[in-house]
């Protein structure tokens, strides 16, 4: 038997040893050769301030998920919640991030959550969830007549929480936050540039299905071409509008006698009722210019 005892308030290892724990463990910590905790059985207590305890089996399922973490990464990190699960986890072991991400309002285009599952395969068939990552974001409000999208974020706080059967799990020993300010002009523009990157995407995927739902687009290949034909006639506008989510960009759309399939309303039918609702009853101009400011799904 391995015994392993760890400090219940930051989660490190402070000893390992074939010999049960029977007084306080408060020594130096010690490395583990994680190589072999997979191969042999292990009891894993806690220290929790005065002595050691036995752990729950809900604790212990926790401290097992570090199986799939890397040697070198456990060692440096010594405990799961502060694990990069993007390049800290075992070869052959890899979980698959799935980004959600606001698509309107005042944080438009900025990630709300990232779900990492084991054993992904498609949209309808995830597997199974074990880390959720959600992002809250500060914006600067203080120029109201800006566009959501060319609003700047002012700070992030970025949380880690294990998941089980679905349930997050919110307590001290399974949840890990981060602050992050945007204090410099670089920062604020960097972040700034992705949530209109991330805008872009949700609107391309959105027009398309609207303009070949309403007739304006043939099929997909047609969307294709007649959204790369807009970006290249606004090319220096599209550019602008990524650098800083203002206008000349509104200003040349709605303008644009160029772009015939522009005027197209969207009808009200059980398609796009069940589709694309949000975008009934508006022209293509006019949801083209509402998304990028990102007043709209």
């Amino acid at each position: 038997m391995i015994w392993i005892v760890y400090e219940v308030e930051t989660g490190f290892i402070l000893s390992t040893s074939d010999v049960e724990p029977t007084v306080n463990s408060g020594e130096d910590t010690t490395e583990v050769d994680w190589l072999y905790i997979p191969e042999q059985p292990i009891e894993f207590w806690k220290f929790d301030g005065s002595n050691p305890i036995p752990c729950t089996e809900e604790e212990i399922l926790y401290r097992t998920s570090i199986y799939e973490i890397d040697k070198d990464s456990a060692i440096s990190h010594l405990d799961h919640l502060y694990v990069n699960y993007k390049t800290g986890l075992k070869d052959g072991i890899g979980y698959t991030p799935v980004f959600i991400k606001h698509e309107e309002g005042i944080n438009a285009g900025l990630i709300d959550k990232t779900e990492y599952y084991r054993g992904y395969v498609d949209e309808n068939n995830k597997g199974t969830l074990i880390l959720s990552v959600k992002e809250e974001y500060v914006i600067d409000d203080s120029e109201p007549t800006l566009p959501n999208s060319a609003k700047p974020a002012i700070s992030r706080l970025k949380t880690w929480v294990h998941v089980k059967n679905g349930e997050t799990i919110l307590d001290e020993i399974n949840i890990k936050s981060k602050p992050k300010l945007y204090n410099t002009r670089e920062k604020r523009h960097r972040e700034g540039e992705r949530r209109r990157s991330n805008i872009m995407e949700q609107y391309i995927d959105h027009i398309g299905l609207a303009g070949i739902l309403s007739g304006a687009f043939s099929g997909e290949q047609d969307a294709f071409n007649k959204l790369t034909a807009i970006q290249t006639l606004h090319s220096a506008s599209f550019n602008s509008w990524k650098n800083s989510g203002r206008d000349p960009l509104y200003t040349d759309l709605e303008n644009d006698t160029t772009t015939t399939w522009f005027d197209t309303i969207v009808p009200d039918n059980g398609t796009t009722q069940a589709m694309i609702p949000w975008i009934i009853g508006m022209t293509l101009r006019d949801y083209t210019i509402d998304k990028l400011k990102g007043n709209i799904k």
